[in-house]
């Protein structure tokens, strides 16, 4: 297994493995740190099968760069209630 990503948003973690899911890559998620979620003390780390690892950076990356363009129409509401 390959930590693809780490973020201390579960919402951002669980967006990034339902992507993963979508184009067939399993993924786990795994806590660490010492504190809680409401506290922001935990990372979330997505992790990734050895052979899976490079597609998965691709879709990642696509994803990311995506989220940076402000006026891309169909980006993901990340922060609505």
């Amino acid at each position: 297994m390959k930590r693809l990503y780490a973020t201390p948003s579960v919402d951002e973690a669980q967006r990034i493995q339902a992507l993963l899911r979508s184009r067939g890559i399993e993924s786990s998620l795994n806590t660490k740190g010492g504190g809680s979620v409401s506290t922001g003390a935990v990372v979330f780390g997505i992790y990734v099968e050895d052979k899976d690892a490079p597609e998965a950076v691709g879709l990642l990356a696509a994803l990311l760069e995506k989220e940076l363009e402000p006026d891309e129409p169909d980006l993901p509401m990340t922060d609505a209630p």
